[in-house]
């Protein structure tokens, strides 16, 4: 069935090198000139194409574009794999999830054992609702995200009122709110409001300096000039990388959460 936006859609298929790949074909209603495409984070390819555009363009298009097509595919499933796998991140470092259902009361332990194995276990209370139905893997995860806002509150908190004692020009510690963010760590409001990604609390401890300093250098400096990065370099000097370490960190661990 056609969508809201396009006249018509058919199902197609790539072969790559004897591996299959399905794609959805949508003719635009809309006046679009070149033949487009999106590989979404759940595997479906999506192909959008104007109105004037035969099959046979269409595969010429998509065939060209196979290897990027499985290299994209490829790397959504092992993001996939790793969001689903028993493993978090919490201030950078990894931990092996174990799940206890049916606890007396919700509680979080961190352990490492005589290998250095780092795991966490979540204890999981009874749902008093006897018509929700949820997976203890869901159940641990939607208590964990909760866990994730306590603790982002308290240590966002406290290094964000470090570094506001430090930097001159912050006369007081702006404030502060904390969100998941698919494209930022962090944002400061023409206010002076910073905003914080909540996946933040996975990464390193100088990562998370890095986004609050970065964000608080904003307040003198509302831009990414010269005169920015020089109040960076001269109140933490190795930003640079932490932020190279956040990238590849967004990359493995946040950005398909």
């Amino acid at each position: 069935m056609a969508s809201r936006h396009s006249l018509r859609e058919t199902q197609n298929e790539l072969n790559y090198q004897g591996r299959i790949v399905p794609y959805t074909l949508r003719y635009m209603k809309q006046r679009k000139k070149t033949i487009g495409m999106k590989v979404k984070r759940n595997g479906e390819v999506e192909v959008l194409a104007p109105t004037h555009c035969c099959e046979a363009q269409v595969e010429l298009f998509v065939s060209a574009r196979a290897p990027w097509i499985i290299a994209k595919l490829d790397e959504f499933a092992s993001v996939q794999s790793n969001t689903k796998s028993n493993n978090i991140s919490y201030l950078g470092e990894q931990y092996e999830l174990n799940i206890q259902e049916n606890a007396p009361d919700y509680a979080i332990e961190f352990h490492t054992d005589e290998q250095l194995n780092k795991s966490v276990l979540i204890s999981l209370a009874a749902l008093t609702n006897a018509s929700v139905n949820i997976s203890p893997e869901d159940h641990a995860r939607a208590y964990l995200d909760a866990w994730y806002k306590q603790q982002a509150h308290k240590i966002f908190s406290e290094r964000l009122e470090y570094f506001s004692q430090q930097l001159p020009w912050v006369k007081r510690r702006p404030p502060l709110k904390i969100r998941k963010m698919k494209t930022r760590w962090g944002s400061c409001s023409s206010k002076g409001n910073i905003n914080l990604n909540l996946h933040l609390i996975k990464a390193p401890l100088h990562c998370i300096d890095e986004v609050i300093c970065h964000e608080l250098c904003h307040l003198q400096q509302m831009n990414h000039s010269p005169a920015f990065y020089a109040l960076m370099d001269r109140h933490l000097p190795n930003w640079k990388e932490s932020s190279d370490y956040l990238k590849a960190f967004a990359r493995e661990h946040i950005q398909y959460d």
